[in-house]
């Protein structure tokens, strides 16, 4: 079965100053979540389903959050238990183990869940910051000539700016 990747976005505008909890959940995945401290920047963080290559999932390195699949009875964590309850299962053709979808609970469901049962690596993703640019000015030196786009289009990304 092809992978299918799905971009979702959420955004939480005008949040005043403080401390957020973030939590994610979704059928057979374990919960994520994440404490997010707000002070007057733009703050995302990028999750995706597993663990991507080129980086260093360790607390001390930047690297995008782990959305981990594997949890069959629901408690929100992938332990020993839903491997037992993914097993059994299989043997009596019970599909809410059918992590991949495919309808059928089988060897593959099982490798997923397996890839995640004892994995240590840090889930949780680094916290990117961005100015708003309601904070931002752009304003141009005497010697400097703009060719193309405006100085706002530095600030709003809405098009080329040429100087």
């Amino acid at each position: 079965m092809p992978r299918v990747l799905l971009l979702m976005q959420a955004a939480f505008r005008n949040l005043p100053n403080g401390t957020y909890t973030l939590t994610v959940s979704g059928s057979g995945f374990a919960t994520y979540t994440q404490t997010i401290t707000a002070q007057d920047l733009l703050y995302s963080v990028q999750l995706y389903t597993g663990f991507l290559a080129g980086y260093t999932y360790a607390a001390d390195n930047v690297h995008p959050g782990a959305l981990c699949i594997g949890d069959v009875d629901g408690d929100g964590a992938i332990r020993q238990a839903d491997a037992d309850g993914l097993i059994d299962a299989m043997e009596s053709e019970d599909l809410s183990a059918d992590l991949d979808g495919s309808g059928t609970v089988d060897l593959i469901d099982l490798q997923m869940l397996a890839a995640n049962l004892e994995d240590t690596r840090d889930t949780q993703a680094a916290v990117q910051t961005s100015v708003p640019e309601s904070l931002m000015t752009v304003e141009k030196e005497e010697n400097t000539q703009l060719t193309g786009g405006s100085l706002e289009d530095l600030v709003t990304g809405a098009q080329p700016v040429e100087l």
